[in-house]
Parts: C-alpha cells; sequence; structure tokens
C-alpha cells in the first residue's frame, strides 16, 4: 500500500449524511507502509476555531489497520460531530481519502481548492476481503477474491442475470461487466475500487 507525510489545506465532504468539518484548517498526517506502530506516525486536525481544540492527534480517539493490506480507521469519541465511525482509507493520485463503511458519503482531503468532481454520488464501501451479504433474503451472498489484486479478480456467487458496475471511490463509473466471475483489473490504476452488484456493494483493492 502507499505511504505519505503530508499536510492537507482542504477537505471535502461528497455524498450524503458526513461530518461538518468546516472548521479544519488542516490535516496533518504521516501513513508509512510499515508494522511498526500499525504504520499511523501522526494523524491530527487544526481548526480555525478552536472546537473541540485548536490540534486534536486523532490517534487518541482511533483505531486502526493502516500497515495491513486493507488500512481503515475507525473513530470512537472523537469530538467532531458526524465523523465518528469506521472509514476505509486510501490515496486518490496524492489525495487521502476516507470512504465510509456504513453510509453513503466520502472524506476527501487535498491542498486543491476545486472538489474532486463527485457531487452527490459517493458510493458506499463495505466488505473488503468479506463476504458481501444481501440487502434482502432473496439474493445469495458473493465474495471477492483476492484482494488485493494484481491481474483478476474473482467474483463467485453473483446471479447470471447480475450487472457488475466498477466504481472509483469517488463514485465515477470506471467499467460495467456483465456477471463473470473472473474480471480483468490489468489496465486499473493502483488504489480502492467498488463493486456494485445489483444494489450490493463491495471493494477492492488494486496493487
Amino acid at each position: 500500500m502507499p505511504s505519505v507525510d503530508k499536510v492537507y489545506k482542504n477537505v471535502y465532504v461528497l455524498g450524503l449524511g458526513g461530518p461538518d468539518l468546516s472548521n479544519i484548517a488542516e490535516l496533518r498526517i504521516n501513513w508509512a507502509n510499515e508494522s511498526w506502530g500499525n504504520g499511523l506516525w501522526e494523524m491530527a486536525f487544526q481548526t480555525n476555531n478552536g472546537t473541540p481544540a485548536w490540534w486534536t492527534d486523532l490517534r487518541e480517539t482511533s483505531s486502526n489497520t493502516f500497515a495491513s493490506t486493507s488500512p481503515s480507521v475507525t473513530f470512537i469519541n472523537s469530538n467532531f460531530p458526524g465523523l465518528n465511525g469506521s472509514y476505509w482509507v486510501t490515496l486518490d493520485d496524492g489525495n487521502f481519502v476516507m470512504v465510509s463503511k456504513t453510509d453513503d458519503f466520502v472524506i476527501y482531503f487535498s491542498n486543491s481548492s476545486t472538489a474532486p468532481p463527485c457531487g452527490t454520488n459517493a458510493r458506499r464501501a463495505s466488505g473488503i476481503k468479506e463476504t458481501v451479504s444481501s440487502p434482502n433474503d432473496f439474493a445469495e451472498p458473493f465474495a471477492v477474491y483476492p484482494n488485493p489484486a494484481t491481474d483478476y479478480l474473482t467474483v463467485e456467487g453473483v446471479e447470471t442475470d447480475a450487472t457488475i458496475r466498477i466504481l472509483t471511490v469517488l463514485g465515477q463509473e470506471k467499467e460495467i461487466v456483465k456477471s463473470q466471475n473472473r474480471i480483468d483489473v490489468t489496465s486499473f490504476q493502483p488504489g480502492m475500487y467498488i463493486l456494485d452488484i445489483n444494489g450490493r456493494k463491495s471493494s477492492f483493492i488494486k496493487e
């Protein structure tokens, strides 16, 4: 997985139901692809109004798997309204991205004064390296592997008439394929992608 040691001056909450982070002046993050310290050396918010503090070390109110192949972070009692919860994390062209595991929003940190072209189309990412349950009792769960993938992605348990949509973490459509259990991802750029299969969502990482 990638590493980053950077200060981001802009934050964009894309999608629906995300936190109000309008008082965030900057995010400082040092994420190294190392097992010592679980890969996260620094993760802190500076605010522009001192609420809940001028400087907040987010490592004190979170747990993470930053050193794993499926990096994630969970915030508990962060004191930032709406931020508590679990997120998959990744880098998108050098920008730091947190994708909510349970809700339809993405938190996007960058140094660009222009928001990424996503609008309200942020997609939910859930079930990395897991079997994904159906939202109803009539469709079978499916499994996605290997994860991370390098050349091909295998999807098991998909209905024969299913359409598989592959999206970026910002919800932009990458590819649509008909039901098949082997998908060629060799041309994909490294990063996190989302599968939407008849309304059920999962994610995979392309190495």
